[in-house]
């Protein structure tokens, strides 16, 4: 079966595909935290995930945090959710969860449905790796405002839906792949179907 982890990386840089970005630097050096967006941070955290450098995504995300503490709740609420993701791929499942709880709280007071589109995700992600029965549920969680979102989103929520039924139940895990696979035809991501659909063949 395709892990989980490696589709969730390809998804997560469809996703990134859907905003802006200012400059095609990738050096941390050059770039100054307090300086960036939130789409900039989530870029610089996509690259170094990417690149292996999942310590440096998680640096990233800490110090925009840091320098950033006054930001409104919906671009912490982003971070708190690139930062879990950083920590599920180096095995730090206790302390994503508690950042993904801390990230819903602060969706709660200002609404972002892309933070909590990747709330859920990472958040059932981790609680797959737990083998927590919980995880499904957030990952339903995740498909509500998905719709609402880019495409890119639904791509990633209902590719990770398939993952996580595949073990459960292979006949909902195909319809929910069928309909990913017709959303990433749609979008023409040619690497992402390449990397996740054939690699499950």
């Amino acid at each position: 079966n395709t892990d989980i982890m490696q589709q969730f990386t390809s998804s997560f840089t469809v996703a990134e595909k859907s905003h802006h970005t200012s400059d095609e630097q990738n050096t941390q050096e050059n770039i100054q935290s307090e300086s960036m967006t939130i789409f900039d941070l989530q870029k610089k955290v996509v690259d170094a995930y990417l690149m292996g450098n999942i310590g440096g995504g998680v640096e990233l995300c800490q110090t925009w945090l840091h320098e950033n503490h006054t930001a409104h709740a919906g671009d912490r609420a982003m971070c708190c959710a690139l930062q879990a993701r950083c920590l599920i791929e180096l095995g730090e499942l206790s302390h994503a969860r508690q950042l993904c709880e801390q990230g819903f709280s602060l969706v709660q007071i200002m609404p972002n449905p892309i933070a909590e589109c990747l709330l859920n995700n990472a958040m059932a992600i981790a609680l797959h790796h737990e083998n927590n029965d919980a995880a499904e549920y957030y990952l339903l969680k995740a498909a509500q405002p998905s719709p609402f979102l880019s495409p890119a989103y639904r791509l990633m929520t209902i590719s990770n839906i398939s993952s996580l039924l595949q073990s459960r139940s292979s006949n909902k895990a195909q319809k929910f792949k069928k309909s990913a696979l017709e959303l990433a035809k749609s979008l023409h991501f040619h690497t992402f179907i390449n990397e996740y659909f054939e690699k499950s063949e």
